[in-house]
């Protein structure tokens, strides 16, 4: 068997925030607009998870997240094709939702997930839009008080850990100008 030395390749670019800021739309917009071939997408990755989530999130769910974030963040960065990687949500986001649903603490994988921010090149946080409605599907929970104490639970997470961030403006029209403004500020994107 060939190994492959790992080594980082690419920046990566998370963009974090409760459920339905547009995070997803965002990122779908910047595959279309920037080169697709060289840029590698990590879509939630809490769509795929096995165990429970949202209320009834438990430690169990949050390691399982954290490993598969992990291991996707990993494979993609060290992938010699690809010039950029973006992240529909990491960190911050799965410990929101733990927080929330869980009184207990997950001190080592905590531990380990704070210096993971470290790995990011650029943090964007997307904020809710109260006033208009979500769009319903079997994984997010509708409630606009629990999306706000999520949104809260990411704000405080990020600057517990020391994360630098940019807010995003709302609504697609001024958020896609925006980033590909930022990101052709750090000159990733050729």
């Amino acid at each position: 068997m060939e190994r492959i030395v790992a080594r980082r390749q690419c920046p990566k670019i998370l963009v974090s925030g409760t459920h339905s800021t547009g995070k997803t739309t965002l990122i779908a917009e910047l595959e279309k607009v920037l080169r697709p071939s060289r840029l590698r997408v990590i879509s939630e990755i809490a769509r795929e998870c096995p165990f429970v989530l949202n209320l009834e999130q438990n430690e169990l769910s949050t390691a399982w997240l954290i490993a598969a974030q992990v291991k996707a963040e990993i494979e993609a960065q060290t992938h010699a094709d690809f010039a950029l990687v973006l992240c529909d949500r990491s960190m911050p986001d799965i410990f929101a939702y733990h927080s929330v649903a869980s009184s207990k603490r997950i001190g080592a994988i905590a531990t380990f997930a704070s210096e993971w921010m470290s790995t990011y090149d650029h943090v964007f946080l997307s904020e809710p839009d109260l006033t208009m409605d979500m769009s319903a599907d079997k994984l997010r929970v509708p409630s606009v008080a629990y999306r706000a104490e999520i949104q809260q639970a990411i704000r405080g997470w990020l600057t517990a850990v020391g994360a630098e961030y940019d807010t995003l403006p709302h609504g697609l029209d001024r958020q896609l100008p925006y980033v590909i403004g930022r990101l052709q500020e750090k000159g990733w994107l050729s």
